[in-house]
């Protein structure tokens, strides 16, 4: 039963490959929002003491939107070297595949600390010197 359920999500896939793959993809350019203010906040501040880009209002809840989002791009884009692999083995996909999730440990780690700090009211991030 689960085989045919698989079997029919993946006819499924590769008839909307093209709206699949869109999807995946606008997913993952959101992610460039989050990596600038990585950069620009958390980052900056923790090297300089200083932050190049500190959001508020409306601006803060859409970029916590795209962060959340992150999830769902891992798992779109994921599918994309998955079906690549159904399709036969090949280095490529299997190497993309294991560098993309690498990025679970990021949302584990450095989101959980971030996180943490913020919820408890201490600095979200502080400065190395």
């Amino acid at each position: 039963m689960a085989r045919g359920m698989w079997n029919r999500f993946w006819r499924w896939y590769e008839r909307h490959y093209a709206l699949n793959v869109a999807l995946a993809s606008g997913l993952f350019v959101l992610q460039l929002v989050h990596l600038y203010w990585l950069a620009a906040n958390p980052i900056a501040t923790r090297l300089t003491g200083e932050s190049l880009f500190d959001p508020a209002g409306a601006v803060q809840y859409a970029i916590l939107f795209v962060d959340y989002t992150e999830i769902p791009a891992l798992m779109a884009v994921s599918l994309v070297y998955v079906n690549e692999l159904r399709a036969g083995f090949s280095w490529r996909p299997l190497l993309f595949l294991a560098f993309l999730n690498s990025q679970w440990l990021h949302i584990f780690w450095i989101t959980d600390q971030y996180v943490s700090n913020e919820l408890a009211g201490r600095a979200a991030v502080s400065s190395c010197r």
